[in-house]
Order: C-alpha cells, then structure tokens, then sequence
C-alpha cells in the first residue's frame, strides 16, 4: 500500500512538473514574440555607422556606408527609404534563416531565443532604448549564409569571400567566425593556415587604416553635396579615435564586479548546457556541445577583456557557435552511451525554464545595476505592463 503511494505521490510530482514546464514555456513564447514584434516595427536604422565611407581613403566599417552613398548619389534615393528597407530585409531575413534551421535540425527553440543569444539581441537592437550603429544582425546574417552555403557545395573561395565582406562591414566578424573556422577546417591544414592569413589580415588592415578626424570632416562635406546632414558628427569621430578601448580590469572596477562577471559567466555555460541536453541523450554529443561551448568562451573573454559591450559578444559569439554546432557537429556523435540522469541531476534539469528568467545578460558597464535590469523576469514584467 506504501508502495502504491510513493508511486502515485512520484508520478504527481511529474505530472505538476510537466504542466508548470508548460506555463513556463508560454509565457516565454508569447514574451518572445512581442520582443520579435518589438524588433522588427522599432529603430530600423543601421545607425551612424551607415555614414561611413571611403570618399577621403580607406577607413574602416565603411563598406554598407560606401554603398549606400552610391544609391543615394547615382540613383537619387532617399537616405531613409534606403536605411529602412535594408534593416527590415536584415532582420526578416535573419529570423527566417533561424526559424528554418531550428525546425530542420530539431533546434530547441527556446535555446536560440534565450538570453545569452537571440534575446540579448532584441535587447539592444528593437525598442526606445536601443543602441545603434551596431550592423549585428547583418553579420549574423552574412555567417549565416557563409556557413549553410558551405555546407552545401563546399566553396572555398566563396567561404573566404563572405569573410571578406564581413570583415569590412565590421572587425567583429573576424571573431565571430574565427572559431567555427577553426573546427570546420581542423582536418585541412592548408585551408586552415590559409583562412587564418587570410583573415587576420584583413583585420589588421581594418585596425591600422580605423581612419582619422579629417577623413570624417570630409566624408560630411560629401554627405552635404548630395543634401545629407550626419546629426551626429562626434559619434563619428569617436568611431576612429586611438581611445575606444576600454580595458577589461578598468571596466570592472572592484573585485567583487570581477568576481560577479566571472560567476555569471558561469551559470551562463551552465544554462545552455541544461538547455541543449535532452533527458535521453548520447554522452558524445553532449561532451562535444560542451567542449565547443568552452573553447567559444575562450573567444568570449578575449574580446571581453578589451571592449565592454558583453550583450553583443554573448549574442553573437555564442549564437553562431550553437549554429555551427548543429549544422556540422551534431551529426558527428555515433556513440551510442546514453546519459542518465540522477535525482539531483533531474532536478536541476527541470529548473531550466526557471533559470531562463534569471539569466542577466548586461549590454556593457557591468555592475548590480545593469545585471538587474537586464534580468529577463525585470523585462517581462516591464513589458507585460505597456502592453496591458
């Protein structure tokens, strides 16, 4: 009879997890897509960063400004006309890519469009708050094609092309394919060693002409021939100032920050682990997801340790990684080991969806403050009341 007891308190306890899983995972959903709505009817602007160019010489970001120049000049088509249809393209094209791969490589989607990925994005680039002149969702979207494009007929050239044009849009490409590239091409070494020349290169090309002062004077003065004021000249001339570096230790100016970064960090690996685990799984599989996590990580504090901007390298970094992962490595694991988890392992498991609401990822200036604010539970909350 005790028996009988114990078996129908266990299978209770079950059935109350799986149905507050089930809330959880709507008002997630539906928190979701009122940031997508957000994302895409908000600030679609590329930002300042549209009025770089190369009419005084090479400086660097300028390729999309270059581009734009031209239409509007050749073709006499209005700035904003031009701004606003290549954001909405951007965003819209991004999210169709993303949706397709999570529906054909059985993606859980609440992985992708977690905190530390696609929601840290929607943070800082839809809203009344958003911060501009970023260009990240069209270097999510430029990895996106170079990496499924590959995948599909194996073009060298046109994979370093596609790393061209990242890199020219902004240096933050180099980091965020540098990685995948390293993994995709390991059992090459000459493709590898070639990539890595290649690529750095471009890099350090895009570090030694950053530009100066008088070429952004004069690329205003072209701006104004054909009846373009930039509002924002000094922005544009912090993009080429020797001081935009911010170094990590100098940012996080007491221990307790450091220690508060580094912790969060920490439980940011762990909630993508508990979140990409399936309660079946091949132990290969999740020792390779691990492994791949970490060396990304690794990416992650390099680039932390010389800018601040953490939202924007834990959404890109992390979120091209996940895709790689599923596009060339999921396939890879024959070992037919099966995890199974403990009690306490089961537990921790089932938090997961609880844990999506605790997860602060802080655009940049991190402190108590900033982690706070940028909790997903303060986020819901503040949006559920402007849309009530």
């Amino acid at each position: 009879m005790n028996l009988n007891k114990l078996y129908a308190l266990s299978k209770s306890n079950r059935l109350n997890f799986k149905y507050a899983e089930i809330i959880l995972q709507i008002i997630i959903v539906i928190y979701l897509l009122i940031s997508i709505y957000i994302f895409l009817t908000t600030t679609n602007t590329l930002g300042k960063e549209l009025y770089l160019n190369y009419t005084s010489g090479y400086i660097r970001r300028g390729l999309v400004g270059q581009i734009t120049f031209l239409l509007v000049k050749n073709f006499e088509i209005p700035l904003q006309y031009i701004d606003f249809f290549i954001s909405i393209v951007i965003k819209t094209c991004t999210l169709t890519f993303l949706f397709l791969l999570v529906i054909r490589k059985k993606i859980n989607l609440l992985l992708i469009f977690s905190p530390p990925l696609l929601l840290a994005g929607f943070q800082y680039s839809g809203g009344n708050a958003a911060i501009f002149g970023k260009l990240d969702f069209l270097l999510l979207l430029c990895f996106l094609t170079q990496i499924i494009l590959y995948k599909k007929n194996k073009n060298y050239l046109l994979y370093l092309s596609f790393s061209t044009i990242g890199i020219f849009i902004h240096e933050l490409f180099y980091f965020i394919s540098l990685m995948p590239s390293l993994l995709l091409f390991k059992n090459d070494k000459k493709k590898l060693f070639i990539y890595l020349i290649f690529s750095t290169s471009l890099l350090l090309i895009q570090w030694l002409f950053k530009g100066d002062v008088s070429q952004i004077n004069a690329i205003n003065e072209e701006w104004k021939k054909i009846g373009i004021y930039t509002q924002d000249t000094e922005r544009l001339k912090k993009l080429v100032s020797t001081s935009s570096i911010n170094l990590w230790w100098n940012i996080n100016k007491t221990f307790i920050q450091k220690i508060g970064f580094i912790l969060n960090n920490l439980l940011v690996l762990f909630f993508l682990i508990i979140m990409f685990i399936k309660k079946e799984n091949n132990k290969k599989r999740i020792e390779n997801f691990v492994k791949i996590l970490l060396l990304q990580n690794i990416v992650f504090f390099t680039l932390s340790m010389i800018a601040n901007d953490y939202g924007r390298w834990y959404f890109l970094l992390f979120t091209t990684i996940i895709i790689y992962f599923y596009l060339y490595e999921e396939n890879k694991n024959s070992d037919n080991k099966i995890l199974k988890l403990n009690k306490t392992s089961e537990k921790l498991y089932h938090l997961r969806y609880i844990l999506y609401f605790f997860i602060g990822i802080p655009i940049a200036n991190w402190s108590f403050h900033s982690f706070k604010h940028s909790l997903p539970l303060i986020k819901m909350v503040d949006t559920f009341k402007e849309f009530l």
